[in-house]
């Protein structure tokens, strides 16, 4: 073969080898970028979606409806008085204590619930009991505690804690509301 028959062969195999693959290769890489992008924002809501039905799962698992209750607390917005602590009593045992800021209260003055505790309670009769500390609106302390009995049964079972504008405006009322429950 002579020199210029090998240069055009050379040429060829070029073409047909590497020059492709340069365009692949761009192609690709443009692709990636755009792909990528995307892949990201799939796996992110994938995962986020994932991380939910763990959290669901875990809460169903540590706390079955056989057994769970909620406790949750409100205060009424129109009410001007700001909780200091409260404590929860189970049969007489101690299940949680809370330490009210001044932008915790103000957060529930807003409108906002706060889920206060969340256990596993045999089946049966029971009483729980709560101890409200606060300041009232002419800076008195007021203090005072609320007992309710209940049964728990096979279903799920929630309470509000309901911090309440009383008949005059100065001391609130208290109060333990069984919700419709679950």
């Amino acid at each position: 073969m002579n020199n210029y028959k090998k240069k055009i062969l050379a040429s060829i195999i070029t073409t047909f080898f590497f020059l492709p693959a340069g365009f692949a290769a761009e192609a690709e890489s443009a692709l990636t970028a755009d792909n990528i992008e995307k892949k990201v924002n799939q796996l992110h809501s994938d995962s986020t979606d994932l991380e939910r039905d763990i959290g669901l799962l875990e809460k169903d698992l540590l706390f079955p409806p056989l057994t769970r209750v909620e406790v949750f607390l409100s205060i009424d917005p129109e009410l001007d008085f700001s909780l200091k602590n409260v404590a929860l009593s189970l049969d007489g045992d101690e299940k949680s204590f809370h330490i009210y800021t001044s932008a915790d209260t103000t957060a529930l003055q807003m409108g906002g619930l706060q889920q206060f505790w969340e256990g596993n309670v045999a089946l049966g009769q029971h009483e729980v009991t709560v101890e409200f500390l606060g300041v009232n609106v002419k800076g008195k302390q007021v203090k005072k505690t609320v007992t309710k009995k209940f049964e728990k049964t096979r279903k799920g079972l929630a309470f509000e804690l309901q911090v309440n504008k009383g008949d005059n405006a100065v001391t609130p009322t208290f109060a333990i509301k069984a919700w419709n429950n679950r």
